[in-house]
């Protein structure tokens, strides 16, 4: 049997590590330090900061159930420490007519072709390869053309995982989407995010190093999963929770992630 052949063997029957090695490199030198991939938690979140502060001032207030912000979502703040974020290399000015179609762009300089090996740095998917096909789905004011940022950007990922490619959130955002979709780098490492456009009328300046998507750590098989009715063990806990939730005006995160660690103990998986 080829090297390749049982190595390959193996890996499809061992379990996927739990912690993937990720190396982002660029072919142009230097994209490191001038506008690099960031980690997720790098990113400036605005009304996280002015969250906390309306909570802090409210916190004397007991006449409220409580004084948690939702800038302590749990979900919220997972999501925004996660994976990384990928940006723009050069500026770029997009120009839309207000046909809901038509898009022209620029950048400042050419050079940046002949640095991309004489690729395009943008390019459109077109309303008959796409939008034309299924656009129930777009919102009102989104441009029919969909806008692919190509970059130098490459990357390499532990064996049975990938990327997944999704939309900034919780961010003030609001020029354009990126499309949501999962990368394995066997069959395409480069970083590229294909946006949705929203601004139908007029010029709109994107600065070099804005950000354009997250890039997020995913397995590429299914973990299977059971369903199954709630134990006795698991009610009792739930109704213990409430209890430690419910009980204060600000959340005992100590005492409420003991509580989690105790749970986690009953259940090994």
């Amino acid at each position: 049997m080829h090297p390749s052949t049982w190595r390959d063997w193996i890996s499809s029957y061992l379990p996927i590590r739990r912690h993937p090695k990720v190396e982002f490199y660029s072919y142009v030198r230097g994209l490191e330090t001038a506008y690099p991939v960031l980690p997720a938690n790098r990113m400036q979140i605005d009304w996280r900061h002015a969250a906390r502060d309306r909570t802090k001032a409210l916190s004397t207030n007991y006449d409220a159930d409580n004084h948690v912000g939702t800038h302590r979502c749990s979900g919220i703040t997972q999501l925004t420490q996660v994976g990384w974020i990928l940006t723009t290399w050069h500026d770029i000015l997009i120009r839309t007519t207000g046909d809901g179609t038509t898009v022209h762009w620029a950048i400042p300089n050419k050079g940046i072709v002949h640095a991309l090996g004489n690729a395009e740095p943008l390019t459109l998917f077109r309303p008959y390869q796409y939008a034309d096909l299924d656009g129930a789905h777009l919102p009102a004011q989104t441009v029919k053309s969909l806008i692919k940022v190509h970059s130098p950007w490459r990357f390499r990922i532990s064996r049975g995982w990938g990327l997944m490619m999704i939309p900034l959130e919780y961010t003030s955002e609001s020029r354009f989407t990126s499309a949501v979709g999962i990368i394995n780098h066997r069959h395409a490492d480069q970083l590229n995010a294909v946006l949705y456009w929203h601004v139908m009328t007029g010029e709109t300046l994107v600065k070099a190093g804005t950000p354009l998507c997250q890039l997020i750590p995913i397995p590429l098989t299914t973990v299977p999963a059971t369903i199954r009715s709630i134990t006795n063990k698991e009610l009792a806990f739930e109704r213990l929770h409430a209890l430690a939730y419910k009980g204060t005006w600000s959340r005992n995160r100590k005492a409420l992630n003991h509580l989690m660690d105790l749970s986690d103990d009953e259940h090994q998986l």
